[in-house]
């Protein structure tokens, strides 16, 4: 079992996890500036959910600044009482575990690349509308993923604006963040009407279009529980971004597949990418390994001409002029590996010929 911890700016969300890509027991709770009430609250509820079975990791994300090589939150913003404490050797001591600390926005990215709307994209922008508004960018490069977090809830859309967290003036967070909707509101964003919906909308929008011009990615896919609750300013934010963005292509918009959940599935993910990168071992990998190839969700070279109810565990990439697909094809008269390496100019006549092949090995064995 893995253990994944959300801490966020208002709640802290947690999930026990057997495979990558389902939270088999959750807890939710509000979040508190007293860093050992907190952990306190932390552990006993990993605990319960863990029920004294063997927990092989705990992937645990948080907001601010992060020193992931020390373990401890540098800046956590609105929770100052965190600041500079030992939080993964708290987990470590308590669990005697593998604990794996990361940023929140980092986190919510990568969940929503392996197990939500990102999986079959090369390219995107993750935004998380929550307590703040935070985002990062996401690229897929030969099967491995290269997140970039940005700030774009700190971009300065009026010089003379309210005072932000950050310390500088008029930020888009001032504006549009969960904290400075009830603080400019004067009550819980959930009670907010449509009227000044519609002026948050507004300010959002000025800002997705200044991102929209500086990384114009193909698709926006939106978290956070600001627009989960609120799915409604997705509509508005397109409509006057078609109006008023006349530059580039306007991009998809996408809400995130797993919710307010997203960011439990990055701190899953978490271990797969160490594992990916040859940073773990233990004797759970191997089982780790086929599970994180499982997830592969590509259409192209092996699986692309084989029947959809075929599980196809592989490793697909390119390396200079060769394309390359290695994996284990579940099949119904048994299993087996094929490993394909093609030379080529063209990349897109070698992954089709993979797939011939792979389309060719799966029916010679079918009819044996």
């Amino acid at each position: 079992m893995y253990v994944a911890v959300d801490i966020g700016g208002s709640n802290i969300r947690i999930g026990a996890f057997e495979e990558p890509d389902k939270i088999i027991k959750s807890a939710v709770f509000k979040v508190g500036e007293d860093f050992d009430a907190s952990i306190k609250k932390i552990v006993n509820e990993i605990k319960k959910l863990s029920n004294g079975g063997k927990i092989d990791g705990i992937g645990v994300c948080v907001p601010g600044s992060v020193d992931t090589n020390k373990g401890i939150i540098i800046d956590a913003g609105n929770l100052a009482g965190w600041n500079n404490k030992p939080l993964r050797k708290t987990l470590e001591a308590v669990f005697k575990t593998k604990i794996i600390l990361a940023h929140d926005v980092v986190c919510a990215a990568l969940g929503e690349a392996t197990v939500g709307h990102g999986q079959n994209l090369d390219r995107f922008t993750f935004l998380i509308w929550g307590t703040g508004f935070g985002g990062a960018t996401v690229e897929k490069i030969a099967d491995k993923f290269k997140i970039k977090q940005i700030e774009p809830g700190h971009q300065i859309i009026e010089a003379n604006g309210p005072k932000c967290t950050c310390g500088q003036n008029g930020c888009l967070e001032a504006y549009i963040g969960g904290w400075a909707l009830e603080k400019n509101h004067g009550k819980d964003y959930s009670k907010i009407g449509d009227d000044q919906w519609e002026q948050i909308a507004q300010k959002a929008a000025q800002g997705i279009i200044n991102l929209t011009l500086i990384n114009p990615a193909p698709v926006l896919i939106f978290g956070g529980g600001v627009v989960s609750k609120q799915p409604h300013l997705l509509d508005r934010i397109r409509k006057m971004l078609e109006e008023k963005q006349k530059v580039f292509k306007k991009p998809e918009f996408k809400l995130s597949q797993k919710g307010e959940d997203v960011s439990l599935f990055g701190c899953r993910a978490l271990f797969l990418e160490k594992l990916y990168k040859k940073q773990l071992e233990g004797e759970n990998d191997d089982r780790e390994m086929l599970g994180l190839l499982k997830l592969q969700q590509l259409n192209s070279k092996l699986p692309k001409y084989l029947p959809k109810n075929i599980s196809v565990a592989h490793k697909t990439g390119e390396l200079g002029e060769f394309s390359h697909d290695a994996g284990i094809i579940y099949a119904p008269k048994g299993d087996y590996i094929i490993v394909v390496l093609s030379k080529t100019k063209s990349i897109l006549d070698a992954n089709e010929k993979i797939a011939q092949i792979s389309k060719a090995v799966f029916d010679y064995f079918q009819n044996k």
